[in-house]
């Protein structure tokens, strides 16, 4: 069956990337990223325990046509209010996700709203 995985912030550096949007620890969970493409954007969502490993290392190897640095649209669950979010940072990221298994989040208020995001392929504007 599909739940929603998500892999717990574990530790943010102060001065990276993940900090100055606003992204905690032990508050967020990376739920997937939203990517442009063609038709708007398509959601890609870490169900196994490896996808975020991998995407980070795709995201490594990929350099943005402008050469700057790379941003992408990270999805939160914030386990403290129990809300979604979209923030936009730039790789390198300046996090850490927990290791081991990816956990189950509550379904909560906001997961429809999640579920309606990742299978519509327009560009999302802010969730709040």
């Amino acid at each position: 069956g599909s739940h929603l995985a998500a892999r717990q912030v574990f530790s943010v550096k102060e001065d990276g990337q993940a900090a100055r949007v606003g992204i905690r620890k032990d508050h967020d969970w990376v739920l997937g990223v939203q990517e442009p493409d063609a038709v708007g954007t398509t959601a890609v969502t870490f169900n196994e325990e490896s996808d975020f490993e991998r995407y980070m290392q795709r995201l490594d190897s990929v350099k943005p046509a402008g050469g700057g640095p790379q941003a992408v649209s990270l999805m939160l669950y914030d386990n403290q209010d129990n809300t979604i979010r979209e923030v936009a940072c730039s790789v390198p990221f300046g996090l850490t996700v927990a290791a081991g298994k990816m956990a189950p989040i509550p379904m909560g208020p906001e997961i429809p709203k999640l579920a309606f995001i990742i299978n519509q392929r327009t560009p999302t504007g802010p969730l709040s």
